[in-house]
């Protein structure tokens, strides 16, 4: 609970145009971060706040595609745009595949832990390999440990997935 009311209570304070507070506040956000998406969102905010002057962001309303829309404030009034959040991320190796159907669960061990990414629509998950490393077929099962970085979006309602895979990066 508390990197989410530290999360909020920042976003609250740059919007109020208090950045020495929310500062504080994405500090403290870093120190109890728990999980990847806590860790990667206080980056982000320290990313921002590390600006001489940040685009100033509200959030406006959410789009057809559940994707929130941004209004810049400029000197002229509000200008809307779309905003692509960077993907979430995990680096670790892969060491099993849980299938069950038409879906498959990656197990990645990673410096926190195994953490467990639904593979939701295949033919959708990007598959790159990164300075010629290679890239290996998926069996169900235990596999030949790689080390790969997943990108991901949020899983809502699931406790048990740290995300939907929409990316795997092969490492050397």
């Amino acid at each position: 609970m508390r990197p989410r009311l530290f999360t909020l209570l920042a976003y609250a304070q740059l919007d109020a145009g208090q950045r020495d507070k929310a500062a504080d506040r994405v500090a403290r956000l870093a120190q109890y971060a728990v999980t990847p998406v806590d860790r990667n969102r206080a980056d982000q905010l320290k990313l921002y706040l590390a600006q001489p002057n940040p685009p100033s962001l509200s959030a406006s309303n959410v789009t057809e595609g559940g994707r929130p829309r941004l209004v810049r404030r400029t000197a002229a009034g509000f200008e809307e745009e779309e905003v692509a959040a960077p993907p979430l991320s995990a680096t670790g190796v892969f060491v099993e595949l849980v299938c069950n159907g038409e879906r498959a669960t990656m197990v990645l061990e990673t410096d926190q832990g195994r953490n467990r990414f639904l593979i939701e629509e295949p033919t959708k998950v990007k598959l790159v390999a990164v300075d010629g490393a290679g890239v290996q077929n998926f069996q169900c099962g235990g596999q030949k440990p790689a080390k790969i970085k997943v990108e991901y979006r949020l899983a809502e309602g699931n406790q048990d997935l740290e995300g939907l895979v929409t990316g795997i990066f092969f490492l050397p």
